[in-house]
């Protein structure tokens, strides 16, 4: 991917190009016209366009490091290698589970000091859970669940995510705030692992209403946090999965509970699962496959794609949605959820090669860690070093090349060469600044 860029300098006195920091910062900003946009190699392409402002600005580092330099009179060129370091980067990067249907796993397990600062390329700590925990009674919130654990991680760096969902059930609460049962809103008594457990209808108005007044809220207090990366719909089926337990809907009350989600957030990614493109048909009926009609509204509508979970059984139920991924993820990004790490490993599910598969496959931006990051961390250091160097974008200098001298009011070009070789794109538009030091 090649292109220059023409700058003028100014000045009293002779200038010459002493070194670019090729450290180099990415910022999403606007400051020259121009914008690029990098997919994966092999679907490479380099677009220069008018570059509109963006809410807020973010810095997107890079990994590359001088390796080679060669100087003549009239030019100098510089070829980076790929430094192998891990990203932390906006819009990709592994995504812990803090908070896992349960406040106890599996951050809280880890201590109240835990962090993440020793996971390399620890992106996202992600908040999944029920919104009873939240709303314990009608308009009164309990935020601090959230801020408490938000604000331990923001100060390394690591950005956050939500899913609220409306039923858990093998969880001691059942989704849903216990007022709003009372209160006379629609369920159904079912069973599931074995115990009766009660699920709310939800098509119901009541619902609807209520999850979305907390929406509203939840989007009010966090909505224009630039460190809030996703936030999943979570309020449909067993731990927002997409699967309810007590009966079929169709796929117009999926499009209700995706646009509550998209009016409290409308500046956020908005997520689903991929379960949802085979549970939510136009007849509402029960159909096992994913349906064109979904598809379609999820595609018309904007939102980012995630699978849960990958290895959960065994070969060859490893993984399912490749084919259903490969209709997203050039427009949106693409969201890995691994079984949780004890249990594949108990029924010989967990494969470290066939994750690392998965996110190529699927042109992941994001990895899960599900279950004991420490742990998880100690027994597979190698496989999250391969997987970090092909996660989301890796934007990478290949060569760069400018004047050696330049005089004042001088034009000089800078052109440059530039590789993705990361699995995704970036989903935001981005540009290069280039620093000049005066010797």
């Amino acid at each position: 991917m090649l292109n220059s860029i023409s700058r003028q300098t100014s000045g009293k006195s002779h200038e010459k190009l002493l070194s670019f920091v090729l450290s180099f910062l990415f910022l999403i900003c606007v400051s020259f016209k121009f914008s690029l946009v990098f997919l994966p190699e092999e679907h490479s392409r380099l677009l220069a366009s008018e570059t509109v402002q963006p809410e807020t600005s973010s810095t997107i580092h890079g990994a590359s490091t001088i390796q080679e330099v060669s100087h003549s009179e009239l030019e100098t060129a510089v070829y980076p290698e790929d430094t192998g370091a891990a990203l932390r980067n906006p819009g990709m990067g592994w995504v812990f589970h803090h908070y896992d249907n349960a406040l106890w796993q599996y951050g809280e397990s880890q201590g109240p000091g835990y962090d993440g600062h020793e996971f390399p390329g620890l992106s996202v700590v992600y908040l999944r859970l029920a919104w009873s925990f939240l709303e314990p009674k009608e308009g009164d919130f309990n935020w601090s669940i959230l801020d408490s654990v938000i604000q331990r991680y923001e100060r390394m760096g690591i950005r956050y995510a939500f899913r609220i969902t409306a039923f858990e059930g093998n969880a001691a609460e059942d989704g849903v705030p216990r007022w709003l049962r009372e209160a006379g809103c629609p369920g159904f008594i079912g069973k599931a692992y074995g115990k009766e457990h009660w699920e709310v209808d939800y098509a119901s108005e009541m619902f609807l209403e209520k999850f979305g007044n907390f929406l509203m809220a939840l989007g009010k207090r966090y909505g224009d946090d630039p460190n809030l990366e996703f936030v999943d719909v979570g309020s449909l089926g067993i731990w927002g999965e997409g699967h309810p337990i007590a009966k079929a809907y169709s796929t117009e009350v999926l499009k209700k509970h995706c646009e509550l989600h998209q009016k409290a957030f409308p500046e956020k990614w908005i997520v689903f699962n991929d379960d949802m493109c085979r549970n939510f048909h136009p007849e509402a009926k029960p159909n096992g496959k994913h349906q064109d009609t979904t598809i379609q509204m999820l595609l018309e509508g904007g939102y980012a794609f995630r699978d849960d979970s990958l290895n959960v059984f065994p070969d060859p139920n490893f993984m399912y949605s490749a084919e259903l991924a490969e209709k997203f993820w050039r427009k949106v990004p693409i969201i890995l959820e691994m079984g949780h790490y004890e249990y594949a490993k108990k029924v010989n599910a967990w494969g470290g090669e066939r994750y690392s598969k998965a996110l190529a496959d699927y042109h992941g931006s994001y990895a899960s860690i599900h279950g004991n990051p420490i742990r998880f961390l100690s027994e597979n250091k190698e496989l999250i070093h391969e997987m970090n160097l092909k996660m989301g974008y890796r934007f990478t200098l290949k060569s760069a090349k400018w004047k050696t001298e330049i005089s004042p009011n001088e034009r000089f070009s800078i052109d440059f060469e530039w590789k993705n070789s990361g699995v995704a794109p970036s989903y935001r538009d981005s540009f290069p600044i280039w620093t000049l030091i005066n010797e």
